[in-house]
């Protein structure tokens, strides 16, 4: 069954009480997961629909670094997916959901901030965790 979205009413709106004032935190939140498509439903509830990853590729060993960082990347996104992490499973399959798509996003922000600490000529990062200015 499609879920029926509304164009006309953000996640950040909805939170925000821009939209929709009088409704309670309760009503809120009922109105939020019926009405709103998946992207929106994430920014109601604070999470972050994307992430990206910068990867430096200045001379061959920024090349070897982004290979095996990747590898590492997708190994732990894998078992993520396949369920092979410490993380306790509940009964709310949506809860869980909301969860590994989390977990996602953290260890895919951990692989650009490892690929940037591995490209600084320290090897300790940045002060700005940026590299070359790009963030």
């Amino acid at each position: 069954m499609k879920r029926k979205t509304m164009d006309t009413h953000s996640g950040m709106a909805l939170k925000n009480k821009l939209s929709m004032p009088t409704l309670n935190g309760h009503q809120r939140l009922e109105f939020a997961e019926k009405n709103l498509s998946p992207e929106q439903l994430m920014l109601f509830h604070g999470y972050k629909p994307a992430s990206r990853i910068t990867v430096p590729l200045c001379n061959r060993t920024h090349i070897r670094d982004c290979i095996q960082v990747l590898r590492n990347t997708a190994n732990e996104l894998d078992n993520l997916i396949r369920g092979r992490t410490f993380m306790l499973k509940t009964e709310d399959k949506k809860a869980d959901d909301v969860r590994k798509i989390v977990m996602a996003q953290l260890i895919v922000t951990g692989a650009g901030q490892e690929l940037k600490r591995r490209a600084s000529p320290s090897g300790h990062g940045f002060p700005d965790g940026a590299f070359m200015k790009v963030r």
